[in-house]
């Protein structure tokens, strides 16, 4: 042990950045800027004793699993012992190891900001997995980065900070591993899942949900202290400035949040990939910045729903069915489906002209509005009826105004 502690009070007098800045985030960070700026001899030397002292032998030559996947013990070890040992000298940095290498699993958050919806307190949506407004969000490098705009080293200007945030919280075991062993979980086969939400949260309004920025952090304090926090990098995703409304963020009423979502994972099969093919394109209609763009994709969502696979009469098929499975009275069903109508117009305008049809009369943003609307309840309807009609029961369907079928 005494030559480990020697070797590690002799790197106290070296200099450069991998024992300050770069080893606070070594999970993160590229091997390529790594390489840059490590003294691999010097590295090599305290690996190898570390290696051979029967208290870690066999023990680092391990994998340890971050939210974001696995880093070799081995490359690992040294630069944290180093990085330790500057702030709490080599005894204790030694203990440190020793207490990390007894961890048999780890809670880790994986935590995506979100933008174009709102929420006045912390709701969990269902199991592990939450809706909180970004200022509950606890203070880190990450959020401060998003707060005061400026990511990776660029000054975003008007970028509108996150409205939200979706966290999904892991049990990361094992959390130290050998070489052949796979975690049972982590942060990142949650990340679809969060995807998911983040789009199905369109459907209320509906509005954009647009991701952000993206990161995942251990929950104890010990590793936070240890391996730094949050992890991960922040990746930006999607930057929203603030030419964009208040109107843009409604605020989520978070029981029908909860709500939609135990019925949207209770879908299967056939039906969940239409769905999701939906929602995706709604997503991409209200982002539209321009109205024929936006027809097209509701037409998209509409469709790939509510048609039987033939091409004759689609439009009165797509417009009456979508009526019919938000249901009313004969005004409101004959309403929407001249919304739809309308909706389509556009569309055939721009896939045959190329152009929006002119509109002295300003009435176009509102159809599109509407028909954003309309698209996203005919959604809904499907995700609470929990299943499609089958090719040949369409007919059933129509002829029943949507009882049957």
């Amino acid at each position: 042990m005494k030559n480990i502690v020697s070797l590690l009070e002799q790197s106290l007098n070296r200099s450069g950045p991998l024992y300050d800045d770069i080893a606070k985030s070594f999970l993160a960070e590229a091997g390529a800027k790594l390489n840059r700026s490590i003294d691999f001899e010097f590295t090599d030397r305290i690996r190898r004793a570390v290696q051979g002292h029967p208290s870690f032998s066999g023990r680092i030559n391990s994998m340890l699993c971050g939210g974001g996947g696995s880093v070799s013990l081995t490359f690992a070890v040294p630069t944290l012992l180093q990085r330790w040992t500057k702030s709490e000298g080599a005894k204790n940095a030694l203990d440190r190891l020793g207490k990390l290498l007894d961890f048999k699993t780890a809670e880790c958050t994986l935590i995506l900001a979100i933008t174009g919806i709102k929420v006045s307190k912390s709701v969990e949506l269902f199991d592990r997995v939450h809706l909180s407004p970004f200022e509950d969000l606890s203070d880190s490098p990450h959020k401060q980065m998003l707060a005061n705009r400026h990511i990776a080293l660029m000054d975003l200007g008007m970028f509108k900070p996150p409205s939200a945030v979706l966290t999904g919280r892991v049990t990361i075991e094992p959390f130290i591993h050998s070489m052949s062993e796979k975690p049972a979980f982590t942060s990142m086969d949650m990340l679809p899942l969060i995807e998911k939400v983040r789009l199905c949260l369109a459907l209320i309004g509906p509005c954009s949900t647009r991701p952000v920025s993206g990161w995942w952090q251990y929950e104890d304090a010990f590793l936070v202290q240890s391996l730094g926090a949050p992890s991960g990098s922040a990746y930006l995703y999607e930057p929203v400035f603030e030419s964009y409304s208040e109107e843009d963020s409604p605020e989520c009423p978070t029981e029908e949040a909860k709500q939609l979502l135990t019925e949207y994972r209770s879908l299967e099969g056939e039906t969940l990939e239409k769905v999701d093919l939906a929602i995706n394109r709604l997503n991409k209609a209200i982002k539209a910045k321009n109205p024929g763009d936006a027809a097209i994709e509701i037409a998209i969502a509409l469709e790939c729903l509510l048609s039987d696979g033939g091409n004759s009469e689609l439009l009165w098929k797509v417009a009456m069915r979508s009526a019919f499975l938000n249901g009313g009275d004969v005004d409101a069903l004959c309403s929407h489906a001249k919304t739809i109508k309308q909706v389509y117009k556009i569309r055939s305008s721009v896939m045959h002209t190329g152009h929006t049809p002119k509109d002295p009369k300003n009435e176009t943003p509102f159809v599109i509005k509407t028909g954003e609307r309309l698209c996203a309840a005919t959604i809904r309807a499907v995700i609470r009826r929990k299943t499609l009609p089958s090719p040949e029961s369409w007919a059933l369907f129509d002829l029943s105004s949507g009882k049957l079928g």
